[in-house]
């Protein structure tokens, strides 16, 4: 695993961060002026490393701890809050689970024992803005289903949506969520039928019905973040013939598709914004 950082307009080299090998995305959240990574290692276990004073540890820390190492299937996401940070991540025992680091790592915490997780997508979490935590994942069956916190306490896993027979209330891959002023949160995802969808959290149960976004054929999940200039989100997606655009959201309307030019043959989309 590698790491560049940006001084000023330019990229530093790439550096290897400790002896560090992992399958998926990588983790990363900041807290203060230290860097927190979190990564599903090769060996199906997650660990931990932190980048301070303009270095990387061995990001060998078990994430867990070494008698009880948390593993699991899939990468896994990450939200601060505060001076703390929590992942979520499917276990192989096909549960969600959530679990906490404020200078150590606090036990892992099921989100819900009633429902399988699809332990090939990674779940997502955001911090909503009243402090509160949310997170979004796929049911055994691709249903998609999310639960808060709220204070200390996980409310039971539900379904995002009514129409549980329908593709567009299904996602078999990974999803991209977003917290909004206001408590809400806003998910893009690709649903059964491979099209994309947008469904808004106002805050409150229920999630809005899944909107259709006027793009053309994905290649892989869109990348979403919060706005700017007045937008409430961001959105980038790559599309199948391999050219990359962005949408943005305002007051619950999603704008047309602006084409970012000179890319092709693009597969991935990240984008993050700097408020």
């Amino acid at each position: 695993m590698l790491s560049t950082r940006k001084s000023g307009a330019s990229w530093s080299s790439l550096a290897p961060i400790g002896s560090a090998t992992t399958q998926g995305a990588p983790a990363l959240v900041t807290l203060g002026t230290t860097t927190h990574l979190v990564y599903w290692g090769s060996n199906g276990k997650f660990y931990h490393g932190a980048f301070s004073a303009g270095a990387w540890d061995s990001a060998s820390d078990p994430v867990g701890g070494a008698s009880r190492q948390s593993f699991g299937l899939c990468a896994p996401t990450a939200t601060s809050q505060g001076g703390s940070f929590t992942i979520v991540q499917s276990s192989t025992d096909s549960n969600v689970y959530a679990q906490d680091w404020s200078a150590g790592w606090a036990p892992a915490s099921p989100l819900s024992a009633a429902f399988d997780a699809k332990t090939t997508a990674s779940p997502r979490i955001v911090t909503l803005s009243g402090g509160d935590t949310l997170v979004v994942f796929s049911h055994s069956d691709d249903l998609l289903l999310f639960s808060r916190r709220r204070g200390s306490s996980w409310e039971p896993a539900t379904a995002l949506h009514v129409d549980l027979g329908g593709a567009s209330a299904i996602s078999p891959g990974p999803v991209a969520l977003v917290a909004l002023p206001n408590d809400a949160a806003e998910l893009v995802f690709v649903g059964g039928d491979g099209k994309p969808y947008a469904s808004l959290y106002p805050g409150v149960a229920p999630w809005s019905p899944p909107a259709q976004l006027a793009v053309p054929a994905l290649a892989s999940t869109p990348s979403i973040a919060t706005g700017v200039c007045g937008d409430d989100a961001i959105l980038a997606y790559a599309t199948s013939d391999g050219s990359v655009a962005t949408m943005t959201l305002h007051a619950g309307t999603w704008s047309a598709p602006s084409p970012i030019s000179g890319i092709s043959g693009a597969s991935f989309v990240t984008i993050a914004t700097r408020p």
